[in-house]
């Protein structure tokens, strides 16, 4: 087995190889680390996969190295760490232990992600709420490798997951008929090992299309704010987290308004970081009705996007436009009109903006 595990490149491994010994690049807005724990009680390089439930007001991680899942209260994650004694299963019987890694709360049971030894096939096996095995599904024909992060999408009763050793992209499978997959997003190079899905689950638009996936990793140490409406899922945002393994939003308003995530990270000190997501709840609810137009296409292009500021607009048909530029509480950051096919500007604040034009809107991340 351990001659298997090196023959591989480090990148595919389910653990991180490297020992961490950088520092955590925080920022403001999205991606600032805001506190830190650690769960000292397990081996090091321990945390791997990470889910919130919300029938329970927990999160439940897994122990990648000790193949046990724990759960904790996120109002005090180091204090309330417990082995929930889960039933897991090594369901490739190849006679080696398996790497049990990502999990996901759907609604009434979890799933586990896991790969065997050699890390060269994929399966998602149920649990009850109380831990107790309810059988297993194969990935195998999505991609070759492994999976590592799940996370669900209650929107479609779907599960996303992030593929390692093939074609290093988030799927999102029907987790009773995961043959096929139903959606792709590869926004990155590198393999990555978390993903988080959030979405408001209106019934209504705009807010019914208002979805946002979340994917990163320990090989480059970004985390990625994608689109995940429409097919293209565009890149909105990146930001720096060193050891980064899996993610989960902590759907929680009774304390803040902020939307936060915690963070698993893969190092010696089994280290969990509370993540800002640079909004609030009710920037995400965007009742200035400013938010673009999720089901067309803009009429013009913003590049680049994100920007550390400067900003080109093109595409236009020729003639005379309107220009403004709000933040999400929706006041005003620029005004103009110009003539043209397109124009430039710059924003000096880091954050995300609406961009319209005429009657067209698009969304812009400063970083």
């Amino acid at each position: 087995m351990l001659l298997a595990l090196f023959a591989i490149s480090p990148s595919g491994l389910p653990f991180n190889p490297e020992p961490e010994t950088r520092v955590p690049f925080t920022q403001g807005g999205f991606g600032e680390i805001v506190d830190t724990f650690h769960f000292s009680s397990l081996a090091e390089f321990s945390l791997s996969g990470i889910t919130y439930c919300e029938a329970l007001g927990r999160f439940y991680l897994v122990d990648v190295m000790g193949r046990e899942v724990y759960s904790f209260d996120p109002a005090d994650p180091e204090g309330t760490l417990s082995d929930e004694n889960f039933d897991l299963r090594d369901v490739f019987n190849d006679g080696y232990l398996d790497w049990q890694w990502g999990i996901a709360w759907a609604d009434t049971v979890f799933f586990v992600s896991s790969a065997p030894a050699v890390v060269d096939s994929a399966a998602l096996s149920r649990y009850s709420g109380s831990g107790s095995y309810l059988g297993t599904v194969r990935l195998d024909s999505i991609a070759d490798g492994w999976f590592a992060g799940l996370d669900y999408c209650a929107l479609d009763s779907t599960l996303w997951c992030v593929n390692v050793l093939g074609p290093d992209s988030a799927y999102e499978v029907d987790p009773a008929a995961p043959d096929s997959a139903l959606d792709q997003a590869s926004q990155w190079v590198a393999s990555q090992r978390g993903v988080s899905f959030l979405g408001l689950y209106h019934d209504t638009a705009p807010l019914d299309t208002v979805l946002w996936l979340l994917v990163g990793g320990w090989n480059d140490d970004h985390l990625y704010l994608l689109d995940a409406h429409g097919a293209s899922h565009t890149l909105l945002d990146i930001a720096t987290i060193p050891g980064f393994t899996d993610l989960d939003i902590w759907e929680d308003t009774t304390a803040t308004d902020s939307i936060y995530a915690f963070a698993t990270i893969n190092d010696q000190d089994n280290t969990l970081y509370k993540v800002s997501l640079g909004l609030s709840w009710a920037d995400w609810m965007d009742t200035t009705g400013l938010a673009e137009d999720r089901g067309k296409v803009a009429s013009f292009s913003l590049r680049p996007n994100p920007s550390p500021g400067a900003v080109f607009l093109s595409g236009l048909s020729g003639g005379t436009h309107l220009l403004s530029v709000h933040d999400v509480s929706g006041r005003l950051a620029l005004g103009a009109e110009f003539t043209g096919t397109g124009t430039s500007f710059k924003l000096e604040a880091k954050g995300v903006y609406f961009v319209r034009v005429d009657q067209s809107t698009a969304r812009l991340v400063i970083r």
